[in-house]
């Protein structure tokens, strides 16, 4: 009789309960596997650097209000936390890990009340193994808090809509989640609103009254925070350094979502098909379901995405968070009730395809585990130890101090930052007057590749580099360091000669008030870049000066061939720094194809020396050098 019991027990149990036991368990372990190495990033860094006020009224003035375009809701949480913490990366993390894994259940639970449970259990086992779910909630940011929020929030909406009883508790909790939801993200909020006045097409006319005063006690709870939506939205600069969103902007989020995986979308979509194939007669309920998820991604994206063409660029991948969740329900909702083996099966399908093309393919735990702040410091620490302490450390990044809170933790002692705030000049000057032998240099954030060709200008020989997302590495020396072969990374090198020469004078050029532009180097792109392989084309000028010159420039182009339309266009200039006659000058520009929106290769790249002050130098060095672009530049969110 007992044995019978386990039996039915375990049996039970196993149909009903091991795939979403399955899904959290490996969940957790995506999340907080090796959590001790994970560093901060860019965006938790500028949080974290925000919460180091002495009360808490300066925190929203200066934390939220006049340096962060978010609610405060993280913002604050992290004020407290920290206090407790201190800055440690595990455990300022782990909350937002947690809230990532609790969502996992919630979509596993909305999906079961709104269809069934094998469509709960398809829709968890997406948010458990894609790289935008595991990502996201390994930021100390509000985007998985947002999401917890949002889906919790919907969690309560389905009791209240569903439930024929009213239950005043029921409509608290949806009062309070109405609130969080409000102070995490500005699209977590819009998702909220969304829901919340969607609910009135559900909703009986008895439960109006209890919904509505729902509202007004999420809006009572959110009143302290109006005034700081206020100021944020006066000041409105959200997104003024994003670029506006391509044609195919969704189609990039789509690839990017499945892992670049044709194997991983041909799985989905046999899914799909499988579903509609065998789905059964549906319930109206679930159609009104169906309309009311995709409306609430429909209008949240176009929101973002209009906004984006029409005002300022807002919109990320980030940006479809909060309600991206619901287009997996859906497309997966047409699924019958299948039997627990079968369950199982889906389950494990596409966990292993997720998980496989996360490590393998995506291979995020060495693009996310491996940044450019704790990296780069971790790399100068070895080279001090490879080559001797007669390295200057260099860096640029848009907020030094993230680059310093590793150096300073790897024992790094000595080093010059510089930021986005300093003056190229001022880094020129710099690296000019260095009197060691080597440099290791540091450029973060997307920060102006030109720098790296002043760095190169002073010290020839780069021994190594290496990159890491947004972030480039470089050990460079002015002789080759013996015994240790010097990295060669150009792909080709080109150098440039228009055959004047000047008695008595090394040079390839010579200009005058007669010779306004220099002989054009050209080449049709297609046999300089590709579309799938980002290179970085560099330009280096050198040469003497005979008169003052400050306006001088190296001008690189790219000219649509048949209509002569110039396409894209930049130069690199003095930097308004006067070259006396007799003095040396050093002209660079760098371009980056990834930057480049759908390149042509059909185009012409020109480059040329503008002479537009009509003054006499001559050139002595002249060569534009074709990098690759290591795809870990840009690895989080493009192909590897």
């Amino acid at each position: 009789m007992i044995s019978k019991r386990l039996k039915y027990i375990f049996d039970k149990w196993n149909v009903d309960s091991l795939p979403i036991g399955i899904l959290l368990i490996t969940a957790s372990i995506l999340r907080i596997w090796d959590i001790q190495h994970l560093p901060f990033m860019h965006d938790e860094f500028s949080a974290l650097f925000r919460v180091e006020y002495k009360n808490f009224s300066d925190l929203i003035r200066l934390g939220v209000m006049e340096n962060d375009s978010h609610p405060a809701g993280v913002q604050v949480f992290l004020y407290y936390w920290t206090k407790m913490v201190g800055f440690s990366e595990n455990w300022i993390k782990l909350p937002f890990i947690v809230v990532g894994i609790w969502s996992v259940w919630l979509i596993y639970s909305i999906g079961t009340e709104w269809f069934n449970k094998t469509v709960g259990l398809i829709s968890a086992s997406f948010l458990t193994s894609t790289q935008y779910f595991v990502f996201y909630s390994q930021l100390a940011r509000p985007y998985a808090t947002g999401l917890w929020a949002v889906l919790w929030l919907v969690h309560s909406w389905t009791k209240i809509i569903k439930s024929e009883k009213i239950v005043n508790q029921h409509y608290m909790v949806f009062s309070a989640l109405l609130f969080l939801s409000a102070v995490m993200h500005a699209f977590s909020t819009f998702a909220a609103i969304l829901i919340y006045f969607s609910g009135f097409l559900f909703i009986s006319s008895d439960k109006r009254k209890l919904y509505i005063y729902s509202a007004l006690g999420a809006i009572l709870l959110y009143a302290p925070h109006i005034p700081v939506f206020y100021f944020q939205l006066k000041k409105s600069d959200i997104g003024g350094w994003l670029g506006a969103p391509s044609p195919t902007f969704l189609l990039d989020f789509l690839k990017y979502f499945f892992h670049f995986s044709i194997f991983f979308i041909g799985i989905s979509a046999v899914l799909i098909v499988l579903s509609l194939i065998t789905m059964d007669k549906q319930r109206m309920l679930s159609w009104k379901l169906r309309i009311a998820g995709l409306l609430w991604f429909s209008i949240s994206f176009l929101t973002a995405y209009l906004f984006s063409i029409y005002k300022t660029p807002i919109i990320q991948f980030s940006t479809l968070y909060f309600t991206f969740p619901f287009v997996i329900l859906i497309l997966f909702s047409f699924f019958k009730p299948l039997p627990g083996r079968f369950n199982l099966l889906i389950v494990s399908t596409i966990m292993f395809i997720g998980i496989s093309t996360l490590v393998f393919h995506r291979r995020h735990y060495e693009t996310m585990y491996q940044q450019g702040y704790d990296q780069s410091a971790r790399e100068i620490k070895k080279d001090f130890s490879r080559y001797g302490s007669h390295i200057s450390v260099v860096s640029y990044s848009s907020t030094p101090r993230m680059l310093a809170f590793y150096l300073d933790k790897e024992g790094v002692k000595d080093y010059k930052l510089f930021s986005k705030h300093d003056q190229i000049t001022d880094f020129q000057n710099f690296i000019f007057d260095l009197n060691t032998e080597s440099i290791a240099f540091t450029l973060s954030d997307g920060g102006p590749a030109d720098w790296v060709e002043i760095v190169r200008n002073k010290f020839p020989y780069e021994i190594h580099n290496c990159t890491w997302f947004n972030t480039e590495y470089f050990l460079f020396s002015k002789n080759n360091i013996e015994n240790h072969a010097v990295v060669s990374v150009k792909e080709k090198v080109f150098q440039i000669t228009d055959n004047q020469q000047i008695s008595g004078i090394k040079t390839i050029s010579i200009f005058d008030k007669n010779r306004i532009y220099g002989d054009v180097w050209q080449k049709h792109c297609d046999s300089i870049f590709h579309k799938k392989e980002p290179k970085t084309v560099s330009i280096i000028t050198s040469g003497r000066a005979l008169n003052s010159m400050i306006q001088t420039k190296i001008v690189l182009e790219i000219k649509d061939e048949k209509t002569n339309k110039i396409l894209h266009w930049q130069s690199g200039t003095l930097n308004n720094d006067t070259i006396l006659p007799g003095e040396r000058f050093f002209l660079t520009t760098v371009l980056k194809s990834s930057l480049l929106q759908d390149i042509d290769l059909q185009s012409i790249l020109k480059i040329y020396i503008w002479n537009p002050e009509r003054t006499e130098f001559v050139v002595d060095q002249m060569k534009v050098n074709i990098y690759r672009q290591s795809p870990m530049y840009y690895g989080l969110f493009e192909p590897l």
